[in-house]
């Protein structure tokens, strides 16, 4: 009896060394993760917003983009420069001058939570400041992935977005504005408006001199940077005798305004 309780034992001591590693087997990094691994990198993107009826509502805006990969985040600081419009007089608020344009930066933020390589977006900024709000970025193959974003009263996803790169150094983004509940903007599932965004990859020690191009190109008067919680800090960045020169910043103002595009 005590050796057929002995060899009882084994086994089933012998079964939990199996089962634990399974258990407390942690995900693969992202890095190890196709899409990721080839999304990893600064991207400079000419970008076009269109309306519902398919017309240009700003017909030309520009961005670049820097994605870091590690283990467990994504991190992507984005940084856009509009012309001078009624969307650039409204980030730019009491700073804005006329026939200037803005520069928006925003750093997202997102952590895995599975082993298909699918991130939810924890911090991005004012349009992540709704409460309720839920930003999922899913691969769906090794070069493409799809994010959904829905508010915590819609109905069906307020953004669908489809990013592809059919080279590594090519990468293409169609964001579809959708109505998500019951609104002013239409029945709930009609198309609020369309932004395109064509990248190409570019090396990170040029990120900041195509800023600084891109600065110029739109007259930017004004930089506008998304807080965590949703607040808009703004500060002038033009090059007279009330502020700085482009590119340094000059004296911050704290607006509790919020933005969702």
């Amino acid at each position: 009896m005590p050796d057929r309780r002995i060899r009882r034992t084994a086994r089933c001591l012998a079964g939990l060394a199996i089962l634990v590693p399974l258990a407390s087997a942690a995900p693969p990094s992202l890095g190890s993760i196709p899409f990721w691994n080839v999304t990893e990198g600064c991207w400079l993107s000419e970008n076009h917003y269109l309306n519902p009826a398919m017309e240009p509502n700003i017909p030309t805006y520009a961005s670049v983009t820097c994605i870091t990969v590690t283990a467990s985040q994504i991190i992507e600081r984005e940084t856009k420069f509009y012309p001078a419009s009624n969307l650039a007089e409204s980030y730019g608020g009491d700073l804005a001058r006329d026939g200037e344009g803005v520069e928006v930066v925003k750093v997202n933020l997102a952590t895995a939570t599975g082993a298909d390589g699918a991130v939810r977006t924890t911090n991005s900024g004012s349009s992540q400041a709704i409460a309720g709000q839920l930003v999922m970025t899913i691969p769906v193959a090794p070069d493409t992935a799809m994010v959904t974003i829905r508010n915590q009263n819609d109905y069906v996803d307020h953004y669908r977005m489809f990013i592809t790169l059919p080279t590594k150094d090519r990468r293409y983004i169609v964001n579809l504005g959708i109505v998500g509940e019951p609104s002013r903007q239409g029945e709930v599932g009609d198309l609020r408006g369309m932004a395109i965004f064509k990248q190409s990859r570019i090396d990170a020690n040029d990120a900041e001199p195509w800023r600084n191009r891109l600065r110029t190109r739109f007259a930017v008067g004004v930089r506008v940077t998304e807080l965590e919680d949703g607040t808009l800090l703004r500060e002038p960045i033009r090059g007279d005798d009330d502020s700085t020169d482009l590119g340094e910043p000059g004296a911050a103002r704290p607006d509790q305004s919020r933005r969702e595009e």
